[in-house]
């Protein structure tokens, strides 16, 4: 036990030493020379940072000058052939070298580009630069890392193995392309064949859309609206179809909604949501929210993914994630502060309600039934508290993120930190009264291009009588990878994940792994009451998407080695 929690607090202590030490690694790399677009939708926003110069300017994209030396923004800036001319300062395309891309709302990315000293000299060639001429990537053709475009139209027929940047032009994805990153079309629009693929996501004049097929959309002018499908498969709602009206106000003059029906085949239950936001500026956003919602609600998301958890439950009848069903009413305020700091506040209204499940639900490979809901709890345990599924919650909640991540999408170098408070009863009424709250802080540190140091601690907490659908539960999956899913439970809980990844910049990547943490009850310690559970474990992904874990407890020699699959990263 000394062991474990002398490993924890060697986790915990490091990740303070990297927070303390980023920060002097940041002042220098402030030094460093860099160009940075802040793009949602229409407005761009440059800043160059060069040999001490600095430059920032905001513009329209409707608004863009194009001559024949180039695009000018405004007054100060040209981006002309081969390179961004600046007052008497030439920047050459060919020193640009992408380092962070963030995602800050659904239609906003980040994009920081480092300015080297010289191009990059490799026997295997990386990054395609274009300028002012029709880029064409045919059909037999492999871009290896990123494609950057300025000025003109881009068609894709073969793959992009990262992730394709046109500045001031369109994008086509012909039939069969690929590209296996985001594709990020900045004053442009992107247009792509039913069979084309992207792996990551969308942004353009038209906002955000997620990689895959178009299931139907009509375009106005800075208006969308697209009526797509849903689906989910989990064993207390069986089969899960919806059908949702998706409406997105490029203007910002009305607000954007969404309206989903749906039907739940075992539970014999029918489902819907009405959501709506409306957003107000754009580098530092404001945007209410509210929603009504009758749904299956679950805890679970943060170490189960919905769609990772539908495809284990079809193949194989695992089915990691516990539920409970919620029908009510959601206001909030969120807003962004910068591009690396978000807040929200909310309050909510519920009627909880119990859910069974259904043991005997198709598998396409499994032979063994469905587990009862709530099943990692003793089952008296849970009967003498079913009256928590049969009550009001009326919740109000807040929510920070800080994130600094190089890439929203797939980190490699960066931080996130979180922090989630829950208040439910007292002046808020409700029959539930409680207070709960969950921190934590990750750290992906390269240590060079190929390997990497990546850790997570977490920590959650409660006050007075929580309910049994918002204990904190350890074991499986993302958290101790060498227990039984959700084996530990308690009113607290404390967890350390660390991972060595080598990435052999192909499909495949292998990670060794180390897992700590345990649950305690509310009036115990965290560090000196209870035991702390400890695994290792070694991880084999054949893509960013894909990942086959194998975990071994440490406090039992006697213990099987479990298994996990993963459809996206472990944390």
């Amino acid at each position: 036990m000394f062991v474990n929690k002398f490993i924890l607090l060697i986790l915990i202590a490091s990740l303070i030493f990297l927070a303390v030490l980023t920060p002097h690694a940041k002042a220098q790399a402030d030094f460093q020379n860099k160009l940075i677009f802040d793009y949602d939708k229409n407005d761009l926003f440059v800043s160059i940072d060069y040999n001490g110069s600095k430059l920032s300017l905001q513009v329209d994209c409707r608004n863009l000058n194009y001559t024949p030396d180039g695009v000018e923004l405004g007054n100060n800036i040209l981006f002309g052939h081969g390179q961004i001319i600046w007052n008497d300062i030439s920047i050459p395309y060919n020193l640009l070298e992408q380092e962070k891309l963030s995602r800050i709302t659904d239609s906003r990315v980040y994009m920081e580009f480092k300015i080297k000293d010289a191009p990059s000299r490799s026997r295997i060639p990386r990054d395609v630069i274009n300028s002012f001429e029709p880029l064409i990537i045919d059909s037999d053709r492999f871009v290896r890392g990123d494609a950057i475009n300025i000025g003109s139209e881009v068609d894709i027929y073969g793959e992009v193995s990262d992730n394709m940047f046109c500045f001031f032009g369109d994008v086509t994805m012909h039939t069969n392309s690929l590209v296996r990153g985001d594709v990020i079309a900045v004053c442009g629009r992107v247009y792509r064949h039913e069979d084309s693929q992207v792996y990551g996501n969308i942004i353009s004049q038209e906002g955000w859309e997620e990689g895959g097929r178009k299931f139907g959309r009509a375009e106005g002018f800075g208006r969308e609206i697209s009526l797509k499908p849903a689906l989910d498969y989990n064993r207390v709602d069986g089969l899960y179809l919806e059908t949702f009206l998706e409406y997105e106000d490029d203007t910002g003059v009305f607000p954007s909604f969404i309206v989903g029906v749906g039907y739940a085949f075992e539970a014999e239950r029918l489902r819907y949501r009405l959501e709506a936001s409306q957003k107000f500026m754009n580098y530092f956003a404001l945007e209410p929210h509210g929603r009504i919602y009758r749904e299956t609600a679950t805890e679970d998301d943060w170490f189960v993914p919905e769609y990772e958890n539908a495809i284990m439950a079809l193949i194989v009848n695992e089915d990691f994630r516990d539920y409970y069903e919620k029908e009510g009413g959601e206001i909030g305020l969120r807003f962004l502060v910068g591009s690396s700091h978000s807040f929200d506040l909310s309050y909510s209204y519920d009627e909880i309600g119990w859910m069974d499940a259904h043991p005997k639900l198709w598998s396409l490979f499994g032979s063994k039934d469905f587990r009862r809901n709530w099943s990692s709890l003793p089952q008296d345990y849970v009967q003498e508290n079913i009256s928590d599924f049969n009550s009001k919650l009326s919740l109000f909640k807040i929510t920070y993120e800080f994130d600094m991540l190089d890439n929203i999408f797939k980190p490699r170098a960066g931080w996130y930190a979180g922090l989630q408070f829950e208040k439910a009863g007292g002046d808020l009424k409700g029959d539930l009264a409680y207070s709960r709250w969950i921190l934590s802080a990750i750290r992906y540190q390269p240590l060079n291009r190929y390997l990497s140091l990546n850790m997570r601690v977490m920590y959650g907490g409660s006050s007075d009588r929580i309910p049994l659908f918002k204990k904190f539960f350890l074991g499986g999956t993302r958290t101790l990878r060498g227990y039984d899913i959700k084996e530990f439970y308690g009113d607290q809980m404390i967890l350390a994940n660390i991972e060595y990844l080598v990435d052999y910049r192909s499909f495949l990547h292998t990670a060794l792994f180390f897992d700590i943490g345990k649950t305690v009850g509310q009036d115990d310690d965290i560090f000196s009451d209870g035991e702390f559970k400890s695994d290792i474990g070694i991880g084999l992904g054949f893509s960013r998407s894909f990942r086959i874990e194998f975990a071994k407890a440490l406090d039992d020699s006697d213990s099987d080695i479990r298994t996990w699959v993963l459809f996206s990263r472990s944390f």
